[in-house]
């Protein structure tokens, strides 16, 4: 997602200056050409390098924003003037692709996002709706904290969304809207969203319309408003929960964690998760990075004969062949012999597809594809080892590889997903790093392999039954504990 943590990237931008450390653009005709060459080399870079020009499935959104977007962008360039208006002309650009793996980013040159203005208070999306988070405690003409919001300027608040829609995420996913719900009401200098001037609220029955009052928001205000966005940083972890059973944490896929002692210690505690009436899987937070770590953890506890058993048919991958995607793989190649935590196996599946890349590359091939031969029989499954229920939690962090992970356990006999709805991906995965825009203000990756018959369409998230789904405060870790442990008692997941 850009970034999708956005509540971190916000508090770096409106805290830091702008460090100037390149010639920028120093006239609105420069940043307007600018513009223009970043948002043409995004469109070829993606022509030429993404499998998704040579896919049929779920592709058709791609390729016809690909250059409709692009005449789009083209309008609104007279909008342009300046580093900001750059940021959002692009950004609108980009998410409208509808794929978290086709991520643009500052190459931290020069631009500097800021809340330009505030009505003195934030929203957040909660269960469904937006609601205010944070009143400044010095206005007393503000719609009060959990009010939720109604319209604005007589639009409704889903009209509101679609006039942000692009420019602030993908808020087509109830992930995006999530993370930027805190800039539905915010002016922060974007040139294609105008600001309203009075907005309804409904709160204790009570629907009361506000004039909203902009006035420029201090460092220490936007610090202390998004305080109640701010989420406990976990740990690779697995740890008896309160007699209840087990809790194992996975806050990420991402690599530069301890997976060797993590597995150990599953390990050592094995025969005890296997027998427990209970075992939650917390991966809150995790947005994805490798996914053989997930799969490990599920072969642990289950063994590899009911994974294998149950795991859904992805089917083949196709790889689009290209000097780009070629060299970004070598560059994985040379990491995956570096790391410590790497088997012998990986080291040679990432060899092999390096001399895939090579062949095809020598013979003009556009794509080669992987484990292209025709669905095999299911193996039995064998002894299911895991006594007790399982619950996988999750919130609108989870996505990429948190969501194979989500594939495989939802599979496995006796597992139920709790929490709030994850994120969503394409069928469009492994990123390639392409080379810095033609301004050198910013970056794209995109993702450069297509499972083309994976049974989880693109953009589709995973949802928890009703009962199940958390409907508080997404970082309020103790109170969803405790929402989950009374959740279970009450018979709300059978086996």
């Amino acid at each position: 997602m850009l970034a999708r943590f956005l509540i971190a990237f916000l508090a770096v931008c409106v805290a830091t200056p702008a460090l100037a450390q390149a010639k920028l653009p120093d006239t609105p005709e420069a940043w307007r050409t600018a513009t223009l060459e970043d948002l043409t080399a995004i469109h070829d870079i993606l022509r030429d390098n993404s499998p998704a020009m040579l896919v049929d499935r779920d592709s058709a959104g791609f390729r016809r924003w690909l250059n409709d977007g692009l005449a789009q962008a083209r309008e609104g360039l007279p909008k342009v003037r300046d580093a900001t208006s750059y940021y959002f002309e692009m950004t609108g650009y980009v998410n409208g692709f509808r794929d978290e793996h086709i991520q643009w980013g500052l190459a931290g040159r020069g631009v500097n996002l800021d809340w330009v203005a505030w009505p003195d208070f934030v929203l957040r999306w909660r269960d469904g709706r937006y609601e205010v988070a944070y009143s400044a405690p010095d206005r007393a003409d503000l719609p009060p904290l959990g009010a939720s919001l109604i319209s604005c300027d007589g639009k409704s608040v889903e009209d509101v969304v679609r006039s942000h829609d692009r420019y602030d995420g993908d808020l087509t996913l109830a992930s995006e809207r999530y993370f930027w719900a805190p800039f539905l009401l915010i002016d922060n200098g974007d040139p294609f969203v105008a600001r309203p001037a009075s907005c309804v609220f409904s709160a204790g029955g009570v629907t009361r319309a506000y004039s909203l009052h902009w006035t420029r928001p201090t460092g220490e205000q936007i610090r202390a408003s998004l305080v109640s966005f701010a989420h406990t940083q976990a740990s690779l972890d697995v740890q008896p929960w309160d007699g209840r059973g087990w809790w194992i944490t996975v806050p990420s896929m991402n690599g530069d964690q301890d997976w060797n002692g993590f597995y150990a210690k599953v390990q050592a505690h094995l025969a005890q998760l296997r027998s427990s009436d209970l075992v939650v899987i917390d991966v809150r937070g995790n947005s994805g990075g490798d996914s053989t770590f997930g799969d490990r953890l599920l072969r642990l506890l289950w063994g590899d004969a009911m994974v294998d058993a149950r795991a859904p048919d992805l089917g083949p991958t196709l790889w689009r062949v290209t000097k780009i995607n070629r060299d970004n793989w070598a560059q994985r190649v040379e990491q995956v012999h570096q790391s410590a935590q790497t088997s012998a196996d990986e080291k040679r599946d990432v060899d092999e597809i390096m001399t895939r890349y090579d062949r095809a590359l020598k013979a003009g091939e556009p794509t080669f594809m992987l484990d292209d031969r025709p669905p095999s029989a299911r193996p039995p499954a064998g002894a299911n080892f895991m006594h007790g229920r399982v619950v996988v939690l999750t919130d609108y962090a989870c996505t990429s590889a948190c969501l194979d992970l989500m594939d495989e356990a939802t599979a496995l006999p006796s597992v139920v997903q709790a929490g709030t709805e994850t994120s969503a991906d394409t069928i469009f995965m492994e990123l390639t790093q392409a080379p810095t825009l033609p301004s050198g203000l910013s970056q794209l990756s995109f993702g450069h392999k297509a499972w083309i018959r994976r049974p989880r369409g693109s953009n589709i998230p995973y949802s928890p039954a009703a009962s199940l789904t958390w409907r508080g405060r997404p970082t309020d870790d103790a109170g969803e504990r405790q929402w989950l442990a009374q959740a279970l008692a009450t018979g709300a997941a059978g086996r």
